[in-house]
C-alpha cells in the first residue's frame, strides 16, 4: 500500500519512530492500531452527530434556504 503525506507528517513519525525504537513502518502500524481501537462505534458517532445544535447545524451548511434557521 502506498500512502502520500505530508513532508511535516512524515518527520513527525520519523521522529516518534526513533523515540519508540520502531522503524517507520512499525510506527505507521502503532499509531494505525491505536486510533482504530479508540474510534467510536457508528452508535456513538450516530449520537453525537444528533447531539449538533441548531447553531451549529447551520453553520455547517444545512440551515433553511435563508441558513438562519435550524433543522
Amino acid at each position: 500500500m502506498t500512502v502520500r503525506i505530508p513532508d511535516e507528517m512524515h518527520e513527525r513519525i520519523k521522529e516518534a519512530a526513533q523515540e519508540d525504537v520502531r522503524s517507520i513502518n512499525g510506527e505507521v502500524e502503532w499509531l494505525l492500531k491505536v486510533g482504530l481501537d479508540s474510534r467510536p462505534t457508528p452508535e456513538a458517532r450516530r449520537e453525537s452527530a444528533e447531539g449538533i445544535t441548531g447553531m451549529q447545524w447551520d453553520h455547517l451548511g444545512h440551515g433553511t434556504e435563508t441558513g438562519t434557521e435550524a433543522l
